[in-house]
């Protein structure tokens, strides 16, 4: 089922976290992040496109609530969220910017790690690996993008045996990840 727009997707995995079955089990969910470009859209990846990295950082971390209330509803309804983060060895301004904006979600408690991308390139053949969001022998939100890299919604896959194969798998590509902390400090 297609979700077509940020609201709609918003509002879709709302419902998908509020599930009994999910919370009953702890269910754990997986974010692949796989991009290594996007068009500017929001105001901070404007400024951070722009040069202007001071601006975006103060509207990141306006962001940052919103974050912590991710956080803080994951761990309300029993769930676990991990979010994996694959950049190319040399991190684009795509990827600083992704850096930051992951820095603001882990510093409101999220958990972050960072995957080698030598691990995935016999995945990516052809095209990069998408990028997906999964919880646990439930559902797949596969996220689509433009040829420019723009969000272009995400399409809801209710499929619990697709679902528990990928979490198995993300969770394979987290043991062998590093923490956020070691990348952190391995870019300063």
């Amino acid at each position: 089922m297609p979700v077509s727009t940020p609201h709609e997707l918003a509002e879709d995995e709302a419902d998908t976290r509020s599930c009994r079955d999910l919370q009953v089990r702890g269910a754990r969910c997986h974010r692949l992040l796989r991009r290594g470009h996007v068009v500017p859209t929001t105001p901070a990846r404007t400024a951070w496109h722009q040069g202007r990295t001071d601006l975006a950082g103060e509207l990141l971390l306006q962001e940052r609530g919103r974050h912590a209330a991710e956080h803080a509803e994951f761990v309300s309804r029993g769930l676990s969220l991990t979010t994996l983060w694959i950049p190319d060895h040399l991190l684009t301004g795509y990827g600083h910017y992704t850096l930051a904006t992951l820095n603001h979600a882990h510093q409101a408690g999220q958990r972050i790690l960072v995957g080698d991308p030598d691990q995935v390139r016999h995945m990516e053949v052809e095209e990069p690996l998408p990028e997906v969001t999964v919880y646990e022998a439930a559902v797949v939100y596969l996220h689509d993008h433009t040829l420019l890299g723009r969000r272009n919604g995400a399409v809801r896959i209710a499929d619990p045996i697709l679902a528990a194969h990928l979490c198995e798998q993300l969770g394979e590509l987290c043991r062998d990840a590093a923490t956020f902390e070691a990348l952190l400090g391995e870019v300063a």
